[in-house]
């Protein structure tokens, strides 16, 4: 039984040790990083089909095994965020009892060098006490922590400290990065991807999501004031800019532009300038007799059906692109009449003739009239973990600045009387940067002049 107690805690030993290593930190950093690149370069959150047109069928079912296409909710990814987190709790509640109890009480040492290394020895024309008032002054950033006589051939004893407090300084860096990870983990299981298609005057609430496809509320209603473009000599569009109104409750509670490198904000939800359209407003169809060469025009929007001349059955406008395969402006129309499956077809505005020479039919369409409008394509952002994360980065930032300029430093001197004056010796130590501290300290010994 002993025996089995004995086994257990070994183990439990070995394990406290193991996640509390800095051998398990590094390669959680470096496989967080690498699994952060591969998210960063691979699009995430795409079809399947587009992933399949970009990288073939075999090597995409590879990758969707590994969890490439949506890295961020993978369990490799939440498992190393898992990983990195007890290992900065393990690491942090092995050294605190230790650390706090050196933070919170003041070092008092009596006339004990111990644990102090001894910096320098040296000799002043002075009574101790003179040496120990100089010393103090010279040295005045530390907090005196004991003074006294010596028992010997009335000596002094005095010793300070200063940055206590800089022994929890790794605690404050270990605690950012918790505050880094809760934030990520508000993102991954709180944010949200996706888009919104809007055309100009048009108002929507909600947003397709990436992957999924799912329609999600937006919280408020978004409404594309106005879509602007401005194009290069050579045709190519330089800038473009949707203005957006915000509203909130049947009022209009804020208006912006969303421009390229430039999103809106608004209630943690940010739009991005993805890309734009052309889209239909109204269309005027010339329908031609082909007997007899009548001709009647009807108007006609998207996805609208309108009756045909002498009830010859519904049409409607399907889709409009504004240069269908570098042939200019087209419609995509279907027909329907009664007792017949719906037939599809297109027509172009530069080629007049292209329905009656290609579709069969007594009666020929052509393009009289499009009037067209822009739509924009706005990428939506909902990630509720970036406020966190900024908190928890500048923390990180402080708290390195605390660990790299700040130690816990400790002084001592013991003068005693000699025939000349008095002879002295100073001790020191500094949980950090030992070297460097000692050569400050036997600098400022010289500056004391006596």
């Amino acid at each position: 039984m002993k025996k089995n107690r004995s086994n257990n805690t070994l183990i439990l030993k070995w394990l406290i040790s193991f996640l509390s290593s800095i051998k398990l930190t590094i390669p959680l950093l470096f496989l967080i990083t690498l699994a952060s690149i591969l998210g960063t370069i691979i699009p995430q959150n795409m079809s399947r089909e587009i992933y399949i047109r970009e990288y073939g069928l075999t090597f995409t079912s590879f990758m969707e095994k590994l969890g490439l296409f949506n890295m961020y909710h993978s369990h490799f990814f939440i498992s190393l965020l898992t990983l990195l987190t007890i290992n900065l709790l393990v690491c942090s509640l092995k050294r605190w009892k230790t650390d706090w109890h050196i933070a919170i009480k003041q070092w008092r040492p009596g006339h004990d060098s111990k644990n102090l290394k001894l910096i320098s020895e040296t000799t002043f024309n002075a009574r101790p006490e003179i040496v120990i008032g100089r010393f103090k002054d010279v040295f005045k950033t530390f907090k005196t922590t004991n003074e006294e006589g010596l028992d010997d051939n009335n000596g002094l004893w005095w010793s300070g400290e200063r940055g206590r407090w800089s022994r929890l300084s790794f605690y404050f860096v270990h605690f950012s990065i918790l505050i880094i990870l809760i934030g990520s983990v508000l993102s991954l299981g709180f944010g949200d991807k996706g888009f919104i298609i809007i055309k100009e005057g048009e108002t929507k609430e909600s947003f397709e999501t990436r992957g999924k496809k799912q329609l999600k509320p937006l919280g408020f209603k978004i409404r594309c004031d106005k879509f602007s473009i401005e194009f290069h000599e050579n045709g190519m569009p330089s800038a473009y800019t949707s203005d957006i109104t915000i509203i909130q409750d049947n009022k209009n509670v804020f208006k912006g532009a969303v421009m390229v490198n430039a999103p809106l904000k608004f209630n943690g939800t940010s739009f991005y300038q993805n890309s734009y359209g052309s889209t239909l407003t109204a269309a005027i169809l010339d329908v031609v007799d082909r007997k007899t060469g009548e001709s009647h025009k009807i108007s006609c929007k998207t996805g609208q059906d309108i009756q045909l001349p002498a009830g010859d059955g519904l049409i409607q406008v399907l889709a409009y692109t504004d240069n269908f395969e570098g042939l200019g402006p087209a419609l995509r129309l279907a027909i329907k009449r009664q007792g017949k499956m719906p037939e599809s077809f297109i027509i172009f505005k530069n080629i007049p003739d292209f329905d009656i020479k290609h579709r069969k039919d007594t009666i020929t369409f052509l393009i009289n009239k499009v009037d067209t409008g822009y739509y924009t394509v706005l990428e939506v952002k909902k990630d509720p973990g970036v406020p966190v994360v900024y908190i928890g980065f500048s923390m990180f930032i402080l708290s390195l600045f605390l660990v790299f300029y700040f130690s816990h430093q400790k002084l001592a001197i013991s003068v005693i009387p000699s025939q000349n004056g008095s002879s002295a010796k100073i001790y020191g130590s500094a949980h950090k940067s030992r070297f460097v501290y000692i050569q400050n300290i036997r600098n400022k010994i010289k500056k004391i002049a006596l």
